[in-house]
C-alpha cells in the first residue's frame, strides 16, 4: 500500500434507535383506523355479494361467528402482510419507523405472523406501558420497532 491509500475499516452494523412511545401510540391509532376501514370494506363487499340482510340478526350465533371470524382474518392479514412485505404498516410509514428482527434485518414471515397473533392477547396494548421500550408483540417474536435510518450520501 502506498502513502496515498489508507486502510479503512467499515462498520456495517448501524445501531438503531427504538421508536418512541408517542410514535408507537400514533402507529396504533392510524393502524386501528386502517383496520376498521378494511373491515368495513370487506363487510360492504360481502353485503353486495351475499345480500344486505346476511347479518341482520346481531344475536344469531352464526352472525357473531362470521363477524368475529372476518374481523380476525382481516386483522392478522393486515399486520402480517404489511410488516412482511414492507417492514412497516401504514402507521409506521407515517411515523418513519419500521420493524426489524433482533439482527437488525427485515422480519421473517414467522416474526410477522407471531407479532400479529401476539397483538390478540388481552391487555397486550398496555404491555408497552409496563416495560417502556417493547411491547409483548415485540418481545415474543424477538423484533423491534425502530427509527428509519436516513442515509446521507
Amino acid at each position: 500500500m502506498d502513502d496515498t491509500q489508507q486502510e479503512v475499516e467499515l462498520d456495517l452494523t448501524v445501531p438503531y434507535e427504538l421508536g418512541t412511545k408517542n410514535q408507537r401510540f400514533v402507529n396504533h391509532l392510524i393502524d386501528s383506523a386502517v383496520y376498521y376501514g378494511l373491515v368495513f370494506a370487506v363487510f360492504l363487499v360481502m353485503g353486495l355479494v351475499v345480500g344486505e340482510g346476511f347479518l341482520e340478526n346481531e344475536e344469531d350465533p352464526q352472525t357473531i361467528l362470521i363477524t368475529y371470524g372476518v374481523s380476525f382474518i382481516v386483522y392478522i392479514m393486515y399486520y402480517t402482510f404489511m410488516e412482511f412485505r414492507f417492514g412497516k404498516t401504514v402507521g409506521k410509514f407515517l411515523t418513519k419507523t419500521k420493524v426489524v428482527n433482533e439482527d437488525g434485518m427485515p422480519p421473517s414471515f414467522k416474526n410477522c405472523i407471531l407479532r400479529s397473533l401476539s397483538r390478540m392477547v388481552p391487555f397486550e396494548p398496555f404491555s408497552l406501558l409496563m416495560d417502556g421500550q417493547t411491547a409483548w408483540h415485540d418481545r415474543w417474536p424477538k423484533t423491534y420497532v425502530v427509527q428509519e435510518q436516513v442515509v446521507d450520501l
